[in-house]
């Protein structure tokens, strides 16, 4: 049976920071999520202090179309002229520009030693096996903005739930530290509403006080420094898109998101305020229990209430998304429960509550389970780890039980952060000798996993064959005479797009073997563009007339004029010119245009209307 005393939890630990330390140093330079290239992307060429936005090139919007990535999408990213706004925190971003100062090498460094410093504090606070509970190897591993968001939040909590300080000075820093946690990543709000909730329960009622003063003014001042519509933006994603129902009132906005994050479980109000009844019954009955009937009855009431809550994770389209509404406050509230109730009472629940957080453990997928499952620890295990050892119950099978579930999930996230790692670095530079600008790409996603080439190229996207054409278009129109087309080995979007290479055929095609566990293979075509090919006519003309539609309409006559070039002699052409030139109020040009159209087919019926409208406009004009 695995040994818990505290010797032997050292003794692991100096392991633990020597393998941390050890993986820093050698492990490959990637990027292991696409919401960490998109924040690299926004800190890196974003504007501003907190690099947001990210400007628009002067060809195109970056990170256009499609849709259906959440970073970058309404409402959790806002889409303003000449760029975009990333929903990320600006402290998240901030965060990331020092990867830019320090390198990606020293911010390794120095996420592993923040993880080995809370190990090593865990450990001298008496929570000797925390640094293995602590989901901290896998965020050691990735220079998220997590780990300084613990060294603030995790002494806030030891504060509360440990040691009975009277100065209200500690106080004070208790609530400083959350509101700096929540600062860097905003889910840490959370614990500031359970420390709240531990203190009234007690009846302490001038410690909550200076708790939440100190936490609001601190979070009051960082919001102040980054604006508030910058800070607020990250609040979106804890919503679904469109579940505001046409309502997109600024203030109703950020509510809903509040709610959505705090109380939110399941699909309606009335469910969410039955599910938060369910807890709060329990923990009465259980207070209050001195009977074998009040504490079944207790006990019936909260395994409803954390049936609920994992039923409705699971049913999310995405589970591991469930985890961000209804997984993090609904996860973390049994281990309350734990640290309120009496000594008897923890006893006969200590089991059961151990045994949901394995389930709940297990339960997450473990490929994508490691970006979002320590979400699930995030806020549950600090207070779990408080409970158990607060009581002595840190030992057993129960508890080695959850060290073994946590240990291996530790184990498979550095595993696949290294694969990531090496998927990530390799595939960048491999493609960075053969790429130019501007390149595009099938998703946003697929951009996004670029992050370290975004200094020197322009990114596009295309996902089918009518937006490639259109895009190529664009370049056309801007006099580029060639492309980067970055593809699956399989993807066959090329092919479907210009089956005989006319009018832009493939200069050459390079594949590109990334050689990680994953062995992805990638297609890089270097289009050229035939700029003399009479098959851009109809493409032109198609761009045309989605610019005119859109009120562009010197873009639009430019792009005419060139397919008229290519293919001249075409009476619907020359109509479709005239019709820009009288929408430019530029009469007289119009109307030769259009008595080209009608030499060339008297019987085009425009044409006629047009001559029609030319004549009533220039008599218009005149008057």
């Amino acid at each position: 049976m695995l040994s818990l005393s505290r010797d032997s939890a050292r003794r692991w630990l100096i392991i633990w920071s020597a393998l941390m330390l050890l993986c820093a140093i050698f492990f490959p330079i990637g990027t292991w999520t696409i919401d960490d290239a998109v924040k690299e992307i926004a800190a890196i060429n974003g504007q501003g202090a907190f690099g947001s936005p990210v400007a628009d090139g002067p060809l195109r919007a970056q990170l256009s179309n499609p849709s259906n990535f959440s970073a970058l999408e309404e409402p959790f990213a806002v889409r303003e002229n000449g760029g975009v706004r990333p929903g990320f925190s600006p402290f998240a971003r901030f965060f990331f520009q020092l990867e830019d100062w320090m390198s990606k090498r020293m911010m390794l460094i120095r996420s592993a030693m923040i993880a080995i410093g809370l190990g090593w504090l865990l450990w001298y606070a008496g929570f000797a096996w925390g640094f293995v509970l602590l989901p901290l190897t896998f965020y050691g591993l990735a220079p998220w903005e997590h780990l300084p968001a613990w060294l603030f939040s995790l002494p806030a909590l030891y504060l509360v739930f440990v040691r009975d300080f009277e100065k209200r000075l500690y106080w004070l820093l208790v609530g400083a530290g959350l509101g700096l946690a929540t600062a860097f990543r905003i889910e840490h709000g959370i614990l500031i509403a359970v420390c709240l909730l531990a203190l009234l329960f007690r009846k302490q009622m001038g410690r909550a006080l200076l708790l939440f003063v100190s936490s609001a003014a601190i979070l009051g001042l960082a919001i102040l420094i980054a604006g508030l519509s910058e800070f607020t933006l990250q609040s979106q994603l804890n919503r679904p898109a469109g579940s505001l129902g046409g309502v997109d009132n600024y203030l109703i906005s950020r509510l809903l998101a509040i709610y959505d994050l705090f109380f939110a479980c399941g699909p309606a109000v009335a469910v969410s305020l039955a599910h938060g009844g369910l807890l709060f019954i329990g923990l009465y009955l259980l207070k209050r229990g001195d009977d074998i009937k009040q504490i079944s009855a207790a006990a019936v009431a909260l395994a409803l209430y954390l049936a609920g809550s994992f039923y409705y994770i699971w049913a999310h389209p995405v589970p591991p998304l469930g985890l961000l509404t209804q997984g993090s406050f609904v996860t973390a509230l049994p281990w309350v429960v734990l640290l309120l109730l009496p000594g008897e009472t923890r006893v006969a629940i200590r089991r059961y509550v151990l045994l949901s957080l394995c389930l709940g453990l297990l339960m997450v997928p473990l490929s994508s389970g490691e970006h979002w499952g320590p979400r699930l620890l995030l806020f549950a295990v600090p207070l779990m780890l408080i409970a158990l050892y607060q009581s002595g119950r840190a030992h057993g099978r129960a508890f080695a039980a959850v060290l073994i579930v946590t240990a291996v999930q530790s184990l498979s996230a550095g595993a696949l952060v290294w694969a990531r790692y090496v998927e990530t670095s390799e595939h960048i530079a491999r493609t960075e000798q053969r790429v130019g600008s501007p390149v595009i790409c099938t998703t946003r996603a697929q951009c996004a996993d670029f992050a370290p080439l975004w200094k020197n190229s322009e990114f596009f996207t295309a996902s089918t064959p009518s937006e490639l054409r259109s895009l190529l278009v664009q370049f056309y129109e801007q006099d580029l005479d060639s492309a980067w087309l970055h593809l699956d080995a399989f993807d066959s979007l090329y092919v479907i797009t210009f089956p005989d290479s006319k009018p832009v055929w493939p200069h050459k095609m390079t594949i590109i073997n990334a050689g990680s566990w994953y062995k992805t293979m990638w297609r890089l075509y270097q289009l050229a563009m035939n700029r003399s090919a009479v098959e851009w006519a109809p493409l032109l003309e198609e761009q045309a007339a989605r610019y005119m539609a859109d009120g562009e309409h010197t873009r639009a006559l430019h792009l005419q004029a060139r397919a008229l070039e290519l293919a001249p002699d075409r009476a619907e052409a020359e109509s479709n010119l005239g019709l820009i030139l009288a929408r430019l109020k530029r009469y007289g040009e119009a109307r030769e245009a259009v008595e080209r159209a009608l030499l060339l087919d008297p019987t085009l019926a425009q044409a006629q209307e047009l001559s029609k409208q030319i004549e009533i406009a220039e008599a218009g004009s005149s008057k």
